[in-house]
């Protein structure tokens, strides 16, 4: 089963949906049949751009003073630890494994992990973020915006 991107995992209209999109394709691409050594690869990829994709996530967060921030950043610690458990894993199987169970496993997981967290997590401060961003209509996307209300309210 592939994840796709459907309306209601709709959070920014911007950067951090971009980001959850290609989050996506990256779970889809594990998920799908491929060699030992591929699967690995394909799950440092995830790890990696999990990794920067929550510090966005996380920097949007305290400049905008969004709820939920302690709890959002537990969320992504328990996502890292079992990422980096699931490539532990990989590392310590050999070629020969039943790495089609493995993969299988995993993958069901890390969906049902995405999805529900954007839908559970993420979409809850997409409210937020939206009265955010009309109170500093001049903002084109949701990065940097504390700095961008800060220059804007100084020259008033």
């Amino acid at each position: 089963m592939t994840i796709k991107w459907r309306p209601e995992l709709l959070v920014d209209d911007g950067r951090i949906d971009d980001e959850h999109k290609r989050l996506i394709e990256i779970i889809n691409c594990f998920g799908a049949k491929r060699s030992h050594s591929k699967s690995r690869l394909t799950l440092i990829i995830l790890s990696d751009y999990s990794r920067n994709h929550f510090l966005e996530e996380e920097n949007v967060m305290l400049e905008i003073g969004s709820p939920g921030y302690h709890e959002h950043l537990v969320e992504h610690n328990w996502l890292i630890y079992t990422l980096l458990s699931i490539i532990c894993t990989f590392n310590s199987s050999s070629p020969t494994c039943d790495v089609g169970m493995l993969r299988a496993r995993a993958s069901s997981l890390l969906k049902h992990w995405l999805v529900n967290r954007i839908i559970n997590w993420d979409v809850p401060i997409a409210e937020f973020i939206g009265n955010y961003r009309r109170s500093c209509p001049d903002i084109p996307t949701i990065h940097n915006t504390q700095v961008a209300c800060k220059t804007l309210h100084s020259n008033k």
